[in-house]
């Protein structure tokens, strides 16, 4: 039906000669007319509300699924949901806001990195990584294919990569001491429990891909030194925040003694001047009434 008030001023309108079926004509165009702007005005918003929510349930699908892909560890180089493992963990890194949630994400993706280079290895039956070293010994040596040997040097060296990033975070970073040495503990052992897992896969490996992982092991191998050094700087840190810490104390410390000093200088002064204004006044009383003063001499005599 047309709205009320449409109708009420069609009402009002002065009337002519008209008949009662131009009139209903009239009406039932004018009532069409009506529903069909009501019916294009539901279309549209249900369109839009249908809109909105399959953006949603898009995203959340991708969302979950990138979660999913990026703890997958057979997801490797050369895998085509790889790019979406990647973007995944940007956004994880995104959402570290601390420098030791930084420290704790790219410690994460290393191990991650790790876990995707025992996958590739494990492709090759003699080099299962479920398999003891003393019992991988027994089969012959394995070396990837050139394809696998390139994803195992990329996996690997994206592995130091990440130590190193958390190295620069640790070592540029203002933290909490007691963080700061949280964080360089946390990364000395991923970095001990990598070289431990590459000594394994070298073990169970062939020269062509003994020398791969040779190459990445003695890198991670020299971060003991860079650790040291990112140890020491952080000492330094530390002395410095401690120095500037009694800095503050010690000069807080003079401020409130000199304020002090100034308050009891003040007093001082003050007293100082009231006994001399009490001085003057004496005096002044003496010039101004002095037979006043004469006379209560002569009574005190």
């Amino acid at each position: 039906m047309i709205n009320n008030n449409i109708e009420k001023l069609l009402h009002d309108l002065p009337r002519f000669n008209r008949s009662q079926r131009a009139d209903d004509v009239f009406y039932e165009k004018l009532n069409g007319f009506a529903e069909a702007s009501d019916e294009s005005a539901s279309f549209f918003g249900l369109f839009v509300r249908r809109f909105a929510f399959g953006t949603v349930a898009l995203a959340l699908v991708a969302f979950f699924a990138t979660a999913t892909v990026s703890y997958r560890s057979d997801v490797v180089h050369g895998n085509f949901l790889y790019p979406l493992k990647e973007y995944g963990e940007r956004v994880e890194l995104a959402f570290a806001f601390s420098a030791e949630g930084k420290v704790n994400a790219h410690i994460r993706f290393s191990d991650r990195r790790l876990e995707e280079a025992n996958s590739i290895i494990s492709r090759y039956p003699a080099g299962m990584s479920f398999i003891p070293v003393a019992v991988a010994s027994n089969f012959s040596a394995i070396n990837l294919n050139d394809e696998d040997a390139k994803n195992l040097d990329l996996t690997l060296s994206d592995m130091h990569a990440e130590i190193a990033a958390a190295l620069d975070v640790a070592g540029t970073s203002e933290m909490e001491d007691d963080i700061t040495e949280k964080v360089i503990a946390k990364i000395e052992t991923a970095v001990e429990r990598h070289v431990q897992a590459l000594d394994g896969m070298e073990k169970r490996t062939g020269d062509g891909t003994k020398n791969i992982i040779r190459k990445v092991s003695d890198g991670q191998k020299g971060f003991a030194v860079k650790v040291k050094d990112v140890k020491e700087k952080a000492k330094t840190k530390m002395q410095e925040r401690k120095r500037r810490k009694a800095d503050i104390e010690l000069r807080k410390i003079e401020k409130s003694e000199k304020s002090e000093s100034e308050k009891e200088e003040k007093s001082a002064k003050k007293d100082e001047d009231k006994d001399e204004s009490d001085q003057r006044k004496k005096v002044e009383s003496a010039k101004r009434f002095p037979k006043r003063d004469r006379a209560n001499t002569s009574r005190v005599d």
